[in-house]
């Protein structure tokens, strides 16, 4: 096993910046366009888009019917 080598201060800040990452959850056409705009103005981060989408507890509420007033509703 090699012995541990210290880094100086001016070597850590040459190293690279790991790189962060954005999920964009979107939804309807309005909500996705606003997405897209949101994430142009994020440039550090690097930007992943789904759709939107319910599973579990969401989809049994789904299917009763509580959240026709969201993107998840049927109608």
């Amino acid at each position: 096993m090699s012995p541990r080598r210290h880094v100086g201060p001016d070597e850590t800040a040459l190293a690279p910046r790991p790189v962060r990452k954005a999920l964009f959850v979107c939804g309807s056409v309005n909500q996705t366009k606003q997405m897209h705009r949101i994430a142009a103005r994020l440039p550090e981060f690097e930007a992943y888009f789904t759709p939107y989408y319910c599973d579990g507890f969401l989809e049994r509420c789904r299917r009763l019917g509580l959240l026709e007033f969201t993107i998840l509703g049927w109608s």
